[in-house]
């Protein structure tokens, strides 16, 4: 009997024909892959309590950090259909209507602007996770209407503003061009659903790592995210 070479095999199994009810084996998918704010107290008794306050400006750095294994929700993983390609993931609509258009421009740079100040040395991850803070914040009713209200509540109270940057005395001017271009991108996608952090989940609260806030023991600790401490 004449051997069969290989390549020759190979051939042959090309023109094997499957029975008509057999179903194609489906191809296996890939698998998915310091600063602070102070709730209800007065920023002079929370300095004397907690020492909270913004990263220090000899640790700010850029940071290039993707998206981290967090549980980053920007939709559903999307279905494919036989033969269609898969389609784009849908943008949560969690903050959807929340900024007016006609005030967009401002209140997206105030958001970025919070990122910036706030946690330019941070992670992705942990500067979208500020913009949420923000956006529940304004989602709430518990606080002013609006993201730059927000951002800037009692910012002529020195020491007793609710984001500790903007009430510091120190300048506010954007020095370093890559961050700041980060900072814009993330309020962008975070306002606009395609960034959704789970497990900081509706936290309206964080504080840095280094202090002990009195506030922090009343509320629902979220989670953990660089230098930063959510809660709701």
């Amino acid at each position: 009997m004449k051997r069969i070479a290989p390549a020759a095999l190979l051939a042959l199994t090309a023109f094997v024909v499957l029975p008509a009810n057999s179903k194609p084996i489906p191809s296996p998918m890939p698998s998915g892959a310091a600063g602070g704010i102070d709730g209800d107290t007065p920023r002079s008794l929370a300095l004397q309590q907690s020492g909270d306050g913004a990263t220090p400006a000899s640790t700010v750095r850029s940071s290039a950090t993707p998206m981290s294994g967090r549980s980053v929700v920007a939709a559903l993983t999307p279905s494919v259909l036989p033969g269609l390609r898969a389609s784009e993931p849908e943008p949560l609509q969690i903050y959807a209507g929340l900024i007016k258009p006609e005030s967009m421009a401002g209140e997206k740079r105030c958001l970025a602007e919070a990122i910036y100040f706030e946690a330019r040395s941070e992670g992705e991850d942990g500067r979208a996770a500020v913009a949420q803070v923000v956006l529940n914040r304004v989602k709430s009713g518990k606080y002013p209407g609006s993201v730059c209200g927000v951002v800037y509540q009692n910012r002529h109270r020195k020491l007793a503003c609710q984001f500790s940057f903007a009430c510091e005395g120190k300048s506010l001017r954007v020095t370093e061009p890559e961050p700041w271009e980060a900072a814009e991108r993330i309020a962008g996608d975070v306002y606009e659903g395609r960034i959704y952090l789970a497990e900081v989940g509706a936290s309206t609260h964080y504080h840095a790592d280094y202090v002990r806030p009195h506030w922090a023991r009343k509320l629902k600790k979220m989670d953990v995210i660089g230098r930063h401490v959510f809660y709701s």
